[in-house]
């Protein structure tokens, strides 16, 4: 197993790339710094609650311009959005009910205390606000550089 995962990895990382332009400096990661630290964590769904949105039109609007997932997750069927989205968010909940997981969540931050921002996955997230117990762990890999501050989905937390 242990002789997969780098070809795992490379596989991963190039999904991500063709999909939202990591490492190419387009789509989601546009102004993305090449210097990030990489992590695998556990995330308590309650402190999940508690990171940012990236800062983009739908998001902020589901959270009220907060960007808070927990303001998000609250307002899912009560702040006029993307109906697709809502619908994804309901449907993932309903699999999350009957048992289901997902792959982890990608977020960024400046360092370890700073403010997290999700760079993908924001959908699933809101659902785990909304379906998970806070205690309930799930999987993030989380980048951390202090040249986030420039990436413009970073925004300002």
């Amino acid at each position: 197993m242990h002789g997969r995962r780098p070809q795992a990895r490379a596989l991963r990382r190039e999904a991500l790339a063709q999909i939202r332009g990591y490492g190419r400096n387009a789509y989601l990661f546009r102004g993305f710094p090449s210097d990030v630290t990489w992590k695998l964590v556990a995330v308590p769904v309650g402190e999940l609650a508690d990171w940012l949105y990236a800062h983009e039109p739908l998001w902020l609007a589901l959270s009220a311009n907060s960007r808070l997932v927990r303001d998000g997750a609250a307002n899912v069927e009560k702040v006029p959005v993307d109906r697709k989205t809502i619908d994804a968010i309901l449907r993932i909940e309903e699999a999350l009910a009957n048992g289901k997981s997902y792959q982890p969540l990608i977020a960024a931050a400046l360092n370890e205390s700073s403010p997290h921002v999700i760079a993908e996955g924001h959908t699933r997230a809101t659902a785990y606000v909304r379906a998970l117990n806070a205690d309930a762990e799930v999987e993030v890999i989380v980048g951390y550089s202090p040249g986030l501050a420039a990436w413009h989905y970073y925004g300002t937390p």
